[in-house]
């Protein structure tokens, strides 16, 4: 199996772009600026827009950039087994 068209058929099998923004929304949601050590709430991301890594540990992570004001704040990242199922959460404030 070529990666690019595995990892095209993991995205579309496990709704990974859903999944990367409804668990950024609920983890915005659910925690205080203080906790994410952010000015405000008003910051997004474009989950069609993922970058692709595999780890050492040979999982998928799939990462985005949060933007506030169309300006890069950092970056939010999911970590999936090859079996999709979801071992990590990454929210990194730059």
């Amino acid at each position: 199996m070529e990666i690019e068209t595995g990892i095209d058929d993991f995205i579309n099998k496990y709704n990974i772009q859903e999944v990367l923004f409804n668990s950024f929304r609920n983890l915005v949601n659910n925690n205080s600026i203080g906790d994410l050590d952010i000015e405000n709430k008003d910051i997004f991301i474009h989950a069609e827009n993922i970058n692709f890594k595999i780890t050492a540990l040979n999982h998928f992570k799939f990462s985005t950039l949060i933007l506030r004001n169309e300006k890069i704040i950092g970056s939010y990242s999911l970590v999936f087994t090859r079996e999709g199922n979801l071992v990590d959460e990454l929210f990194i404030i730059d």
